[in-house]
């Protein structure tokens, strides 16, 4: 079976999507598929190639389309970049020639229309639906001619089916389970990371509790910080982000007078489990203010928290609960600072229960692999 995956995005990018996709590729092409990745070429800070920014066999093949770069002018242009860019981007794909025999997966509403109505077999993997009834009645008549739908949780599935898509496959994300194997003991993992990432807390005893993630307002930073500083006697170290939003997060801990806050900004994707492990908590803080956050989302950092064995301490909401529940995690109140500072507080009174919830959590996360999320979607596009 040939794969074309063709997204419309800077790759590689930091960004947690860029990952997914780039490992998805990967995962494809292992399984049996022929992949080739087909992205734009655009301006990108990373020097370093999809393979080894994301530390990937050179298995499946990355094509850079050649495309005016038109996202550079967001600036002036407004959302206007983003539609420019992306008809300048099937224009180009037109050039670059993808071949009638491949199977269109796609992110892209976008290309999905598009080559729908080409006449190509198409699948759209849908990580979220929208909350307004204009946008969302436009994707689905985006999306009519698609052969298929894969949804990464319960709740896009239901909203998607909602609209009358019957083809639909639930497809949670996943987790390299591998690179969790073999890492070093924490107190070993504490000193190279006190020097690796600059983290003097790393070199003591202190108690550390993780956020690894987007600092978008739905991902629930700001009520992180409201629990630090309710739990001084913890370290709280909040990793990812764009340099704007560090700068706005970190001017507000500044503005708390908080210590105990330590916003590390991104960092390479081979030391995560490492910094995981580490750590004495992990914090899953979604808010509710979304539906995103709500129902749609399937956290990569919620499978590499489980594949950590380190305790999560997550919001409840329907979007976590499709995966955790009582006995892999322990649950506060989504959106509430005290109530999160609370769940930490009972996480670290009881030691022992914390560290069987996150055992159970490391079997659990057995059942998402990368593999077998890869498998179950080309089963899929075979039927």
């Amino acid at each position: 079976m040939k794969i074309a995956y063709i997204v419309n995005a800077r790759m590689p990018t930091e960004k947690a999507h860029g990952y997914q996709i780039a490992t998805m590729c990967a995962e494809m092409e292992k399984a049996g598929a022929d992949v080739e990745l087909f992205v734009p070429r655009r301006r990108n800070g990373i020097a370093e190639d999809v393979f080894s920014y994301y530390g990937l066999p050179r298995a499946f093949k990355a094509t850079y389309v050649p495309c005016f770069d038109a996202v550079r002018f967001a600036r002036f242009l407004g959302p206007a970049a983003f539609v420019i860019q992306t008809k300048l981007f099937l224009r180009a794909l037109c050039r670059a020639g993808v071949g009638k025999d491949a199977v269109i997966y796609t992110r892209n509403p976008e290309v999905a229309a598009a080559y729908s109505k080409g006449g190509y077999k198409v699948f759209y993997d849908a990580h979220n639906f929208p909350e307004k009834e204009k946008s969302a009645a436009k994707l689905v008549d985006e999306l009519r001619g698609a052969a298929g739908l894969i949804a990464n949780s319960r709740g896009t599935a239901q909203a998607v089916r909602a609209r009358g898509f019957a083809r639909v496959l639930v497809a949670p994300n996943g987790v390299d389970i591998a690179a969790f194997d073999g890492v070093p003991e924490k107190s070993v993992l504490r000193r190279s990371l006190a020097q690796d990432i600059g983290i003097s807390a790393f070199a003591t005893d202190a108690r550390i509790v993780t956020y690894v993630g987007h600092l978008y307002p739905w991902k629930g930073v700001d009520t992180v910080i409201g629990a630090a500083a309710e739990r001084p006697e913890e370290t709280f170290l909040i990793i990812g982000g764009t340099d704007e939003d560090r700068a706005r997060y970190a001017d507000i801990v500044r503005r708390r007078g908080l210590k105990n806050v330590i916003i590390l900004g991104h960092v390479r994707h081979e030391l995560i489990p490492h910094i995981l492990k580490a750590s004495d908590a992990l914090l899953l803080p979604n808010a509710p203010i979304s539906k995103e956050s709500e129902r749609y989302t399937s956290p990569l950092k919620m499978f590499e928290y489980m594949a950590s064995s380190v305790p999560i301490i997550a919001s409840d909401l329907p979007s976590i609960r499709e995966t955790l529940s009582g006995e892999t995690a322990t649950f506060f109140k989504a959106g509430d600072p005290a109530a999160l500072a609370r769940a930490i507080g009972a996480a670290f009174a009881d030691p022992k229960a914390s560290a069987e919830k996150a055992e159970k959590a490391r079997v659990l996360v057995e059942r998402y692999s990368w593999k077998g999320r890869a498998e179950a979607i080309l089963q899929f596009i075979g039927q």
